[in-house]
């Protein structure tokens, strides 16, 4: 026997709606993600994410020779001076690493892969950092002109959160800075991998970085809206209720 009623057959839709919303609502504040760039970049003074108030925060700018920052792996290449050793004038580093912004990236390090259509993916460990990173950004520095520079960024589900480009490599592929640039993207939610490619070409990155801030509660964004649509549907309720 069916001892349902209309009103109660609209009190439970009206639940179920509430319920729909609100996951929906958390889902975009947890999975929105902003794109950056591409950015002229010369030194980590040009970083956006240079005033950022981060619970922790990495520059990788392979002046070691060696990858040092925790929590993060590259799938392809390596340290520019490790792969071609004794051929600094080859070295396409961020400009200031070597102390002086003059136009060259010669006296630095940089990342080196012989496969840009492949590109190189870093990949974080959360399991390392604590928190998967809420920002993250590279910036490539050398590749062949003329083909397009593909920036991808995913969140710990696999979902695709960046997906950016730009043309600005020059004909100059030693150690000129004027066409780097830096590419990043920021998501609340957690970025668990990216990516810098470019076709046909090898490519040559620098100045990794990524960082984890903290998202604090909205009460007048998120929580507001939910009350007050809590509180229409209570009134609505009872006003069925009472019919």
């Amino acid at each position: 026997m069916d001892n349902k009623t209309p009103e109660n057959s609209k009190e439970r839709q009206m639940i179920e709606n509430l319920s729909t919303f609100a996951v929906l609502l958390s889902l975009n504040t947890l999975t929105q993600a902003t794109t950056i760039g591409p950015l002229p970049y010369l030194s980590s003074l040009d970083s956006p994410f240079a005033t950022t108030d981060f619970d922790w925060f990495y520059i990788e700018d392979f002046e070691e020779h060696q990858l040092v920052s925790p929590g993060v792996n590259a799938d392809h290449g390596g340290i520019a001076s490790v792969l071609f050793p004794g051929e600094p004038v080859g070295y396409d580093s961020v400009d200031a690493d070597d102390g002086i912004i003059d136009g060259s990236g010669a006296g630095g390090d940089s990342w080196y892969s012989g496969v840009g259509a492949t590109g190189v993916t870093w990949t974080f460990e959360e399991s390392v950092l604590g928190h998967l990173p809420t920002h993250a950004g590279i910036v490539w520095t050398d590749g062949a002109w003329g083909f397009t520079v593909h920036f991808e960024a995913w969140d710990a589900g696999g979902n695709l959160i960046a997906d950016i480009s730009g043309v600005h490599a020059d004909h100059d592929n030693l150690s000129a800075t004027a066409e780097d640039r830096f590419y990043g993207v920021i998501n609340p939610g957690g970025i668990a991998m990216i990516r810098l490619s470019q076709p046909n070409t090898m490519i040559e990155m620098d100045h990794l970085q990524y960082g984890y801030a903290a998202v604090p509660a909205a009460p007048g964004a998120v929580t507001g809206m939910m009350s007050m649509f809590f509180m229409s549907m209570r009134r609505r309720i009872r006003t069925l209720k009472a019919t």
